[in-house]
């Protein structure tokens, strides 16, 4: 695949990522990325991007809540890190760690990962299948994408339908079928599955595995959810550029929108809709009124 082709597959994904894109070629593997620059957007942030040594690369997609907490148990002076941004965190911990890394993490995230050493790119999502990831054999490749519609874009990809897939789709409530799509040859990488595809094989099925998951608890009482939500709507909250509430009146987002209030004073609520005076908007308008007064009478009251 040349770079042209491989320029053109990832810009169909511009639109996801409109603040920068890189293109990163070594021997087998190639790795594309459109970025949504977040944390450290500046150039220092961009991938694909490669540990110093240049064994390892990677693409990566999401957000490590935990990102502080990993650096520190990594141990390293802090100044030894290029970036404050956590694809940094990310590709070191992979490459000190390995697949044990995963068991660390806490996010959302869905990654390719190069190991020119080995000749071997895994690939994972999380466990919740929060990132989408995809990959089809292609030609004498394979090919990992975010969208579907990268993968189509390849030059050696033939569009074909894969009638199961659609069937399924249709006659159900709009399921998936284990890990095929509408689309003949291409596949979904299942929430928190990680493949392993060797780079000296590339015919064989890739090896597969899942990302180590917590024991879900059966009983937790109020103030421990309560807790627990505080905790992760806080976690999402660090950026580097400006962060607003998605509200619609409705009970969770008015849930993440009153803690993030109270971390955030003065953070922005936006709602959508075709009808400002009724509906979501109504009800957004109204709990956005109701944050406001009560945020004000705190502030009366400290004062």
């Amino acid at each position: 695949l040349d770079d042209r082709a491989a320029i053109a597959m990832r810009d169909t994904m511009q639109r996801r990522g409109p603040d920068g894109a890189g293109l990163w070629r070594s021997g087998p593997f190639l790795l594309a990325h459109r970025r949504l620059a977040i944390l450290d957007p500046t150039p220092a942030g961009a991938q694909p991007m490669v540990t110093p040594d240049g064994r390892y690369a990677l693409t990566y997609n999401g957000e490590l809540y935990n990102d502080n907490q990993l650096r520190e148990a990594m141990g390293r002076d802090p100044s030894s890190y290029r970036t404050s941004c956590d694809t940094e965190t990310l590709v070191e911990l992979l490459a000190s760690s390995g697949l044990e890394a995963l068991r660390a993490m806490r996010g959302m995230f869905a990654f390719a990962w190069a190991d020119l050493a080995k000749r071997k790119l895994v690939v994972c999502r999380d466990p919740m299948g929060i990132k989408p990831v995809y990959w089809a054999r292609t030609g004498q490749s394979v090919t990992i994408a975010s969208e579907i519609g990268a993968i189509l874009s390849h030059p050696e990809m033939s569009v074909r339908p894969d009638l199961v897939g659609v069937s399924s789709y249709l006659s159900t409530v709009r399921a998936e079928l284990d890990d095929r799509t509408m689309f003949e040859g291409v596949r979904v990488v299942r929430p928190g599955e990680v493949l392993t595809f060797d780079l000296d094989d590339w015919r064989a099925e890739p090896e597969r595995s899942s990302v180590p998951t917590a024991p879900a608890r059966s009983e937790a009482g109020a103030n421990e959810i309560r807790n627990a939500v505080e905790q992760s709507v806080i976690s999402h909250l660090r950026t580097d550029v400006p962060i607003c509430s998605l509200l619609s009146g409705g009970l969770d987002s008015t849930i993440i929108a009153g803690v993030a209030s109270r971390a955030l004073p003065g953070v922005r609520t936006y709602c959508a809709g075709s009808d400002a005076n009724d509906g979501d908007p109504a009800a957004a308008r109204e709990v956005a009124l109701r944050h406001e007064l009560s945020r004000q009478s705190e502030a009366a009251t400290a004062a």
